[in-house]
């Protein structure tokens, strides 16, 4: 726990198909207010995900269109 946040090992699996448990561990802030879960660009990049398009993301002040990607997160 980091100033209030709940940090957590959160294990992320790069291939949508259930068999396939291919994973790596990162630190996962938990938001239990959260609508999406977000990925660092080197993850995307460490399982070469590839974005099936953008989707409109509240931010503090904007809404961005960021690209969107399909993995599994395992807690």
């Amino acid at each position: 726990r980091a100033r209030g946040r709940i940090i957590l090992p959160v294990a992320v699996f790069g291939s949508p198909d259930p068999s396939d448990i291919t994973h790596d561990y990162y630190h996962g802030l938990l938001d239990t207010g959260a609508t999406a879960n977000w990925i660092s660009r080197r993850v995307v990049e460490r399982f070469g995900l590839q974005s099936f398009g953008k989707k409109p993301v509240v931010v503090a002040t904007e809404v961005r269109q960021l690209p969107s990607y399909l993995f599994r997160l395992g807690l």
